[in-house]
């Protein structure tokens, strides 16, 4: 998150979370074998080295990820990515195309009201 910034919640929909740097994911299996790799600050140094500046500082706050049971264009894998980044989050699958919002704005209306309720 960005500096400055403050939140209590997220909410995430038809979201993707990867590697901004594709080419490089080949050497992933290396980092066990790195000086550096490790726990704490050696796994933060390992990751920057990697991903640089778009590294994605784990979500420690309440998350919603909706997600599109008929995306087209986000991989259900993706979910699975977020989940990682966010190991609490709520994960609500809609029966909708990638558009979830515009499809199917009541049932994700009442998801995220849900959610907010939960956390009030």
């Amino acid at each position: 998150m960005a500096r400055g910034i403050s939140s209590s919640r997220v909410i995430l929909c038809c979201t993707f979370a990867g590697n901004p740097r594709p080419r490089l994911a080949f050497i992933r299996p290396l980092l066990p074998f790195l000086p550096f790799h490790g726990t704490g600050s050696s796994l933060r140094l390992s990751r920057f080295l990697v991903l640089g500046r778009w590294i994605t500082p784990p979500i420690r706050l309440p998350t919603l990820c909706l997600v599109a049971r008929h995306d087209r264009l986000i991989p259900k894998a993706a979910a699975r990515l977020i989940r990682q980044q966010a190991p609490a989050a709520t994960l609500v699958e809609i029966d909708a195309p990638h558009c979830l919002l515009q499809c199917e704005a009541g049932q994700a209306a009442a998801k995220i009201r849900e959610f907010l309720h939960e956390l009030s």
